[in-house]
């Protein structure tokens, strides 16, 4: 036995190369077109669950024009394909029927997110790590000091407003002002609830985007807060960055003012340790 790296040997890599279905769905000879596809509904546009008939008239609009530039590429139909992913031979959809409702569903399995996020370690982009995470919170600064007003009148008028309070930090003067640490480290923010809120959303579904989040538990402690969520480290959880999506994240301020920030799409997903949907 050749042992390739610590935990991870010669055995159980045969064994996911022939039972996993994010494997499975990397060899695939359609997995352009899965990954594309699946990508677009269920992570960019954050759809948890879409019914059957609007699903297959999305993919059959997809099919259409990818047939338009190679014709005959894609022979089956929409609703085959989609019986297909969500077969047990496949696994990257579910299939089911809603309480209340005899129209079958689909939702994304975490064998979709793993196959993704695997495509997208492949890109010279940084989609998951410090560099990303260090990008979107310098740019929470650059939004705080400056505005997200891109008109020059417009953004003249913004400068002149205060734009510092209770919920807006300055670092100490002997201080290095490029460690987002110190620049937050005023308002202590507990990470206990917010890893619980992730947990929690994780729980119900394999993925959750910040927003979403924020929208179900609206921010107390402002940008601080939001670094917060960013800096969470959690064995059961992921964190990725997609710097090609924007998304406008909200909350009201102490003052009463209504405030915006505009990040890279941040999405939590499920991690080896999450347990997963039903667990108890």
């Amino acid at each position: 036995m050749l042992p390739v790296a610590s935990g991870v040997n010669y055995d159980e890599i045969a064994w996911l190369r022939a039972n996993s279905p994010a494997w499975r769905l990397l060899r695939a000879d359609n997995a352009p077109l899965v990954l594309s596809f699946l990508h677009q509904v269920f992570v960019a546009e954050n759809v948890r669950s879409i019914s059957a008939t609007e699903l297959a008239g999305r993919l059959d609009d997809e099919l259409y024009a990818l047939n338009q530039r190679t014709p005959k590429g894609f022979p089956k139909s929409a609703k085959a394909y989609l019986d297909d992913w969500a077969s047990p031979e496949s696994g990257w959809l579910r299939k089911y029927y809603p309480d209340g409702t005899d129209e079958p569903h689909f939702d994304a399995t975490p064998a979709v997110e793993k196959a993704l996020q695997w495509i997208r370690g492949l890109g010279e982009r940084d989609f998951v790590g410090t560099e990303s995470r260090l990008n979107t919170i310098f740019d929470l600064l650059r939004q705080i000091v400056f505005g997200t007003e891109t008109d020059p009148r417009a953004r003249i008028e913004e400068l002149s407003k205060p734009r510092i309070d209770s919920n807006d930090i300055r670092p100490a003067a002997d201080t290095d002002e490029t460690d987002p640490g110190v620049l937050f480290g005023q308002v202590y923010v507990d990470p206990g609830p917010l890893r619980e809120n992730v947990r929690a959303a994780l729980g119900r579904d394999s993925q959750v985007g910040l927003a979403a989040l924020v929208r179900a538990s609206p921010l107390s402690h402002g940008v601080a807060e939001l670094v917060a969520y960013l800096s969470l480290r959690d064995e059961t959880f992921a964190i990725v960055y997609d710097e090609a999506s924007a998304e406008q994240i909200s909350w009201t301020g102490p003052d009463g003012r209504d405030r915006t920030a505009t990040l890279p799409r941040v999405t939590f997903t499920r991690g080896a340790g999450s347990p997963g949907r039903g667990a108890r």
